[in-house]
């Protein structure tokens, strides 16, 4: 497991990213501990947002509490998190039922109103969870935490557009079916099912009592599928950037950057008579 901030306000959308479920990698967390697996986006959001607990008295200053060892803290936030686990769950479902392949624009759907739906679907579960929301053009949403007065900015940026959902599946694309501990439809892991675990990361934080130093904002695009407009319009648009953030949006160890995406043709001439065939063809990940 492995966390990485991104730098450069102009390399906002690019993708720094990290796996948010393989427990073999921990992450280091401050005071010595370590945290694995689901747990990887509480920490991701922690680090990079500088929290710390809110610690006052009735007149503003600082109150002593006896100390709470960083081993004890995230026992109990794994207890946590593991009691969200059928909310957590049922909350993929949620957003996964939503059909959002992207398609040509409408009125107030710049990319279609499958993911506008699931753009609003995404601000609507943040709302009920008690954080602020936004929105740009219909085209990027986001669930805020954190002082409203705090001038920085940190961003976990995935998207609620997918894939088309293809032919072959077992079950309903569209209506999650859990087997064996997974759970099986489109957009599970990219970006649905990731996007909804920072949520509950950010919410396990609040309920903390945790207090950041920048905000920390949890951002949905819908337009990742088809070249990441929604972002780019965003940007060019004078928007606020993060002055750091991660994307839960990619395969283990870690992708540093991405180097675009590459249409090409492969034609080889045969001659009439020949006898050549062929008779597979075959491609990997480069």
């Amino acid at each position: 497991m492995v966390w990485t901030v991104l730098k450069q306000p102009a390399m906002f959308g690019t993708s720094l990213r990290y796996l948010y479920n393989d427990s073999r990698y921990p992450i280091p967390f401050p005071g010595g501990c370590q945290i694995r697996g689901r747990w990887a986006p509480l920490s991701c959001i922690l680090l990079v947002g500088k929290a710390v607990p809110r610690n006052l008295n009735d007149k503003g200053g600082e109150r002593q509490r006896p100390e709470r060892r960083c081993g004890d803290s995230m026992t109990a936030m794994r207890k946590r998190i593991e009691a969200l686990r059928p909310g957590i769950v049922e909350t993929v479902r949620e957003l996964v039922a939503v059909p959002s392949v992207g398609s040509g624009p409408e009125e107030g759907a710049p990319y279609g109103p499958g993911p506008r739906k699931a753009l609003e679907t995404f601000l609507e579960i943040g709302s009920r969870m008690g954080f602020r929301t936004g929105c740009f053009e219909n085209m990027v949403g986001w669930v805020e935490y954190g002082d409203p007065e705090a001038e920085e900015m940190i961003a976990v940026l995935g998207h609620v557009d997918v894939v088309p959902e293809g032919e072959g599946w077992s079950s309903p694309p569209y209506d999650p079916e859990e087997r064996d501990g997974k759970l099986y439809g489109r957009g599970v892991l990219d970006d649905k099912g990731p996007l909804v675990c920072a949520l509950y990361a950010l919410k396990v934080l609040a309920d903390e009592g945790f207090a950041p130093e920048r905000r920390i904002r949890i951002m949905a695009g819908t337009n990742e599928e088809h070249g990441s407009g929604a972002v780019k319009r965003y940007v060019e648009a004078g928007q606020e950037l993060p002055v750091a953030g991660f994307t839960p949006d990619a395969e283990y160890p870690l992708i540093n950057g991405e180097k675009g995406i590459i249409m090409a043709g492969i034609a080889a001439p045969f001659r009439p008579g020949e006898g050549v065939q062929v008779e597979s063809l075959q491609g990997g990940v480069a």
